[in-house]
């Protein structure tokens, strides 16, 4: 599974490899362009699942009961 770092650098990754057409390529110059192009394909393919995902997540935060830390300097 990867973390949120290595799922970035994944995603920077496939957006200076993906192999965008010769119209695509003259609108998007830079790679940030590149990468918001391909982040908006991935929520218009897979929007619904994600909003199913976040709700599943924000369903097992509210079951789960973390108890506060104290901490105590021995001064």
């Amino acid at each position: 599974m990867l973390n949120y770092f290595d799922m970035l650098e994944c995603l920077l990754r496939v957006a200076s490899d993906y192999k965008f057409n010769a119209e695509q390529e003259a609108i998007l110059t830079s790679l940030s362009a590149k990468l918001e192009f391909l982040i908006g394909q991935l929520d218009t393919k897979f929007g619904d699942l994600v909003s199913s995902f976040k709700t599943e997540r924000e369903a097992l935060e509210r079951t789960k009961v973390y108890q506060p830390r104290s901490v105590v300097d021995d001064d």
